[in-house]
């Protein structure tokens, strides 16, 4: 009985000690081989494929005023009454200001009494000459007397049509007291409070006035863009407005102009679009200086090959790709050349061949003939 609990214990110990074992070198395999999968880097792939694809490029802008007027005077004066609310929409010849004019018609007023009174001289002058003309004749006048006579009728003239110049020019100077917009656009913020005196030689801007429908929108198209922007009619490139968040604007828009040379130094060109910004219930949707994305529909690209835009790589010699193998799991520079991009896409022209794989992200760890993992 005492050997066969012996027997029985030993038997036991014998088992426990196996499983021990087994239970640990499972551990360590399992670690182990997770281990070595942990070594790879673990990137996802796509293959290169055809298809049609929308040229579509987005490119952020800055929206624009077609005019945009600082209102000065053009007088000094005293600011007597301001017609417009601040951020107003104002037409055309609206009245903005007027300044108080009563210096100027007073000055006005005395300037027609002096011309009627010289007025008054000159034709009595005009008379004494036409009466003296006959006695001239007869030597009963002097020549030089009725060269006097004449000398201070011409003299006369001149004060009169001298007084017709000042009237004049008080009179365009009593038109400056009221001061109407040159243009249909939105007012800002007045510079110039009521009652206060205005100085011309101070030259401060009393209200800015922008116009505000239609509004242009300024961008910078890269340069590699510019061929499809040349060989097509400007009125058939499509043109949509987004927010700065991606939004789509309901403004209408399109390509307007383009600059006359490309910037070297940036690789880009300026063009403009111009948005049809109407004004509703007294306000517009955009105002100038507002940040937009212009996208530009530059037509469709047949049976192009396509990656993703984020396997696309650029080094020091240009634009590269990692072209995945399923045989051995390694990865394998390659360099291509790129035609036109999307936000999403990118063309290959030469370098790639259809339903390759490439390494759409996880790049950072890479280099040639490297074993990957790759992720679902």
């Amino acid at each position: 009985m005492k050997h066969t609990l012996l027997f029985l214990n030993r038997r036991l110990l014998s088992g426990l000690i196996l499983g021990v074992l087994a239970v640990t070198f499972s551990v360590f395999f399992f670690k182990t081989k997770s281990a070595v999968q942990k070594q790879f880097p673990q990137v996802t792939v796509a293959a290169a494929i055809k298809k049609s694809v929308p040229l579509e490029v987005r490119v952020p802008g800055l929206t624009q005023s077609q005019e945009a007027i600082q209102i000065r005077s053009r007088i000094d004066g005293v600011l007597k009454e301001i017609h417009f609310q601040e951020g107003q929409i104002v037409k055309e010849n609206d009245l903005l200001f007027t300044f108080d004019d009563e210096a100027i018609q007073a000055q006005l007023r005395q300037a027609e009494a002096n011309l009627s009174k010289n007025m008054a001289l000159f034709e009595d002058a005009k008379i004494e000459v036409k009466r003296n003309q006959p006695l001239l004749k007869k030597g009963f006048v002097t020549n030089s007397a009725f060269d006097q006579l004449q000398a201070n009728m011409k003299s006369l003239e001149g004060t009169t049509k001298a007084d017709q110049a000042a009237i004049d020019l008080l009179k365009v100077q009593l038109g400056y007291t009221k001061i109407h917009s040159p243009i249909t656009g939105l007012v800002g913020f007045h510079k110039v409070l009521l009652g206060n005196y205005v100085r011309t030689e101070e030259n401060t801007p009393l209200v800015s006035v922008v116009k505000v429908d239609p509004l242009e929108a300024l961008f910078n198209l890269p340069e590699r863009y510019l061929p499809r922007l040349l060989s097509q009619d400007s009125s058939k490139i499509g043109v949509q407005l987004l927010t700065m968040n991606g939004d789509l604007l309901s403004q209408k828009a399109s390509l307007f102009a383009f600059d006359n040379e490309v910037k070297s130094n940036a690789g880009i060109i300026p063009i403009k679009v111009k948005i049809e910004n109407h004004v509703v219930n007294g306000k517009p949707a955009l105002l100038p200086g507002q940040y937009v994305i212009s996208l530009l529909q530059l037509g469709m690209e047949e049976n192009a090959l396509v990656v993703p835009l984020s396997a696309i790589q650029n080094g020091q010699n240009g634009s590269y790709v990692f072209v995945y193998n399923a045989e051995d799991h390694t990865v394998h520079y390659r360099s291509v050349k790129l035609g036109l991009t999307t936000n999403t896409e990118a063309i290959v022209t030469d370098g790639l061949r259809e339903n390759e794989k490439v390494v759409a992200s996880g790049q950072i760890r890479l280099s040639d003939k490297i074993k990957v993992s790759v992720m679902p």
